[in-house]
């Protein structure tokens, strides 16, 4: 009798190791998974575009500049540039707006000395 219990015991020590061994397949099989699709999403990211509108401006401040002329709008990038008004940006807000001339805006394109739209290598980025 305590052999067929001992043996009993070993069989459940097996079936427990081989569930172990199924649900690590399976984790390993979701990680793999997960793996393919980060992987198929960075051959998605373009790393070959610049920043431009906000994100440059952002990136300019957070660089050290003092001021950037924009083209500022608080409905859309694309009013920033054709109906904005030109202001000197010195900062961002504690809720991501862009201050300057104690007002703030939510869009903010920096331009040139022509009023043209600047890019990344525009301001060595």
């Amino acid at each position: 009798m305590k052999n067929k219990e001992q043996i009993a015991k070993i069989w459940d020590v097996l079936d427990s190791l081989n569930v172990d061994v199924l649900h690590n397949k399976q984790a390993i099989i979701k990680l793999e998974n997960e793996r393919e699709t980060l992987a198929a999403e960075l051959l998605e990211v373009d790393l070959s575009s610049e920043l431009t509108g906000s994100e440059l401006c952002k990136a300019m401040l957070a660089r050290g500049d003092k001021y950037v002329m924009c083209l500022v709008s608080d409905s859309s990038q694309e009013d920033a540039l054709l109906d904005g008004y030109s202001a000197a940006i010195s900062s961002m807000t504690y809720n991501e707006c862009f201050y300057g001339y104690d007002f703030t805006w939510l869009y903010a394109t920096p331009i040139n000395n022509q009023g043209e739209p600047l890019t990344q290598s525009d301001v060595g980025l």
